[in-house]
């Protein structure tokens, strides 16, 4: 009886250990991969090529030098590096499990911004509830579908994690100058969505005077025009459409509506659009958007840390912005989840502002801002498994079968994900 005293004024101390330990990099990134295993398992457990990292850029790998594979020019004519890696690594192990470079390389990525986002949860003092719950917004989001654990879309990644390090605080960044001007050059090298910030990155350098930032901006600028100068000299030219309505209403749709309400009933919305009564739906879904948008907003201004709140909504809107003007086809982009790739960064973002929020001042206000992020990982985490989409996304053929089922002497199609596209098979002789 004697030690009960000693416990009791010992447990607050082992509490904030625990506490301590599940808001740190590694905590977060576990509770990141309890998620992400239980999002699509299979994906972990026999690895599969997602689209074109099959066909055309796995199957042209499997024929070409390494030199001609890790220099490859996309179709829109970017360079994107972690892609390229990628499909390179595929060829260096057995054929059977050669998907696992390409998923486990980005599950890498995935991680590194999950150990960001710690930093920044940091540094904007948002407390356990809230780290944990952006961790886990970041593997339940709708938009997540199409970049999960493919390094097709790595630069959609790159793009976010891009966005932190605009939002890392000077100090942080000048005492880890060469790891922050390293990463630069690996978020530039990837894609186009990276270089989208190079604006931001420059308004930054030239509001701090900072050295460090002057020299990271400079990346992002070299980098956006060099990967410019390819799309322009080597891309396939894309129909740019510029009609408001598939320009402007899937920003809202897919990075805002459907985090909130998922990407099915956002989906189901969509039907109104393209019905006789399109624009006053669309009139609708903006009113219904810019007030959520707002609110995220007032919440992280009134957090203890507000810097870097405006580059967050300017980049929300940037981005959003060009990755919808240059998208393969803007009128499919009207849903819910399809092209969810474009909208991840703005879906992302929009959750960040309402994370910040949950350290706001005022009681009121971080608890309506924890209520709306628990809603959105709650959402998400019910659509993960009860969506048709998500199913579409998490389920295919299995890769490693297809290769054993292959008869020695033959050549056979295997099959990627998604299945249905016949145009994504690569000829395999055994």
């Amino acid at each position: 009886m004697t030690d009960l005293p000693r416990t009791i004024a010992t447990a607050p101390q082992s509490l904030h250990r625990y506490v301590a330990a599940l808001v740190s990099p590694w905590g977060l990134c576990a509770i990141f991969l309890a998620f992400a295993i239980w999002k699509s398992p299979t994906i972990f457990i026999d690895p599969r090529f997602w689209a074109e990292e099959a066909n055309p850029y796995f199957a042209k790998c499997l024929h070409a030098t390494a030199w001609a594979c890790l220099t490859t020019l996309h179709k829109n004519g970017s360079f994107e590096g972690i892609f390229n890696l990628g499909t390179y690594l595929a060829t260096l192990v057995p054929l059977e499990r050669a998907p696992a470079a390409t998923t486990y390389l980005t599950l890498l990525l995935h991680l590194a911004i999950i150990v960001q986002l710690a930093g920044l949860a940091r540094t904007y003092q948002i407390g356990p509830t809230g780290a944990v719950l952006l961790a886990s917004a970041f593997a339940l989001l709708p938009q997540t579908f199409e970049v999960w654990m493919n390094a097709n879309n790595a630069q959609s990644l790159t793009g976010v994690s891009a966005l932190f390090l605009l939002l890392m605080p000077r100090e942080k960044l000048a005492e880890h100058k060469y790891v922050a001007l390293a990463w630069s050059v690996i978020c530039v090298a990837s894609g186009v969505p990276p270089c989208i910030l190079a604006p931001l990155f420059v308004l930054r350098a030239f509001r701090e005077r900072s050295g460090c930032l002057v020299a990271i901006a400079t990346v992002f600028t070299l980098g956006a025009g060099i990967q410019l100068l390819l799309c322009l000299s080597f891309g396939v030219p894309r129909p740019l459409s510029l009609e408001l309505k598939p320009l402007v209403l899937p920003i809202f749709m897919q990075t805002i509506l459907a985090p909130l309400l998922s990407g099915d009933a956002v989906g189901f919305i969509a039907r109104f659009v393209r019905g006789p009564d399109h624009a006053i739906v669309a009139i609708a879904i903006v009113i219904a958007s810019l007030p959520a948008l707002a609110a995220a907003t007032y919440a992280a201004k009134t957090a203890p840390r507000t810097a870097g709140v405006g580059d967050i909504v300017a980049a929300w809107a940037l981005v959003s912005f060009v990755q919808s003007l240059g998208s393969l086809d803007a009128t499919s982009n009207i849903s819910g989840c399809a092209g969810g790739r474009y909208f991840f960064f703005g879906a992302v973002s929009f959750c960040l502002l309402i994370g910040i929020g949950t350290a706001a001042r005022k009681r009121m206000t971080r608890t309506l801002a924890t209520a709306a992020l628990a809603w959105i990982v709650l959402v998400g985490f019910v659509a993960s498994r009860a969506s048709g989409w998500s199913n579409l996304v998490r389920s295919g053929p299995s890769w490693s079968e297809q290769v054993r089922s292959c008869q020695a002497g033959t050549v056979c199609k295997i099959m990627s994900w998604p299945a249905a596209a016949a145009d994504w098979t690569v000829d395999v002789e055994r």
